[in-house]
């Protein structure tokens, strides 16, 4: 399998980056990504979300 280029946490910052309205092409030339690998990083980013809640709720 492929290493990552991103680490989790460096996903979820360029995730709420957008989120904060930050234009997404400016955060690709930022971060040296296409559009295309924003929108796989955004999908990523939900499923460590997902799995952090996850390990929130099983834990407590």
């Amino acid at each position: 399998m492929k290493k990552s280029r991103y680490s989790d946490s460096q996903i979820l910052a360029i995730i709420k980056q957008a989120e904060s309205g930050v234009p997404i092409p400016e955060l690709c030339r930022e971060h040296g990504m296409s559009g295309a690998s924003f929108k796989v990083i955004q999908h990523r980013g939900a499923i460590i979300s997902r799995k952090l809640v996850d390990g929130l709720f099983k834990s407590g």
